[in-house]
């Protein structure tokens, strides 16, 4: 179950690097290596589903906005990827990077996605990283419920 959607985000992964690699926006060493890591680190828990592990990405007082909300701190945080992770952990899901870049501190992924609740037709995500430790993120979907 878990593991078709670890071999999608697999996939995922190793286009996110090859975009990143190819990216005019990314310079070699410095502060968007360590943004790259801390990004590829994310997207690794998030597809192990690993709630614990996506947690220590982020700075004990990390943000997450999107349309109609947002959610601070580990506990809030916590509860949002354990819906997500239980969501993109089905049978049956599908997940495809479309896009990443990586600048500075600023890391920025589109995806698409379908899960048994919903196809996300895109999704972006934006990651602002400072000391190794995710602090800010922006999401938004466009997306349709089943």
């Amino acid at each position: 179950m878990k593991l078709r959607f670890l071999s999608y985000l697999s996939a995922a992964m190793l286009m996110v690097s090859l975009a990143v690699v190819g990216s005019s926006q990314v310079y070699a060493g410095g502060m968007a290596d360590k943004t790259k890591a801390v990004l590829d680190s994310h997207l690794t828990a998030f597809g192990s589903g690993n709630v614990d592990a996506i947690l220590a990405n982020y700075a004990s007082d990390a943000v997450i906005m999107f349309p109609g909300g947002m959610v601070s701190g580990h506990a809030d945080i916590r509860g949002m990827f354990e819906g997500l992770v239980t969501e993109f952990g089905q049978p049956g899901v599908t997940f495809e990077m479309l896009n990443s870049d990586v600048s500075g501190e600023i890391a920025f992924i589109v995806w698409k996605a379908e899960t048994g609740k919903a196809v996300y037709e895109m999704g972006t995500d934006t990651y602002v990283i400072r000391d190794n430790k995710i602090v800010m993120q922006t999401v938004a979907t466009k997306n349709t419920m089943k």
